[in-house]
């Protein structure tokens, strides 16, 4: 199984958008880059009637030793964890264009299905979704729940027996 699925991609969810609007915003004047997980849309609950069949975006991995500048930033591919469901890339431009660079679309090409730019003032209108040969591509804002599991309850770890 490789770093980066084929399944459709059918959404993202809006928590997972709002955190990357808040990430760029944070991150200004500097890049932010992240690469985009996405969950089985048939594991979430939706508060809207379910998508269908294929994926959904639900969480940004920030990887140690991304460096950032004004007008770029890099990821060590090397500090990537393996079989992350990743599907794709964000990054932001502090510039306020949405229009892919020309490395960008080199980056495009090899990291998935799905790229995210989010340009300045980093909110819900200033951002676009391109495919991995750098078109434009719709993509819905889903209201997905999300359940508050602890990871280190006991039902969680696997570690303890179940009744």
């Amino acid at each position: 199984m490789g770093l980066f699925r084929s399944s459709p991609v059918l959404g993202i969810a809006e928590e997972t958008l709002e955190f990357v609007l808040e990430t760029c915003a944070d991150t200004h004047p500097n890049e932010f880059m992240g690469l985009l997980r996405a969950d089985e849309a048939s594991r979430l609950d939706f508060r809207d009637a379910a998508p269908g069949k294929g994926r959904v975006i639900t969480d940004v991995l920030v990887i140690p030793g991304t460096t950032s500048g004004e007008t770029m930033a890099t990821l060590k591919g090397e500090m990537v964890p393996t079989n992350v469901g990743g599907i794709g890339t964000v990054h932001s431009h502090p510039s306020g264009s949405v229009r892919p660079s020309n490395e960008d679309l080199r980056t495009f090409s090899k990291k998935g299905q799905r790229h995210i730019i989010v340009a300045n003032p980093y909110d819900k209108g200033s951002w676009q979704c391109y495919s991995s040969k750098g078109e434009p591509v719709d993509l819905p804002v889903l209201d997905v729940v999300f359940k508050d599991e602890n990871p280190f309850e006991p039902e969680n770890t696997g570690f303890f027996g179940r009744d």
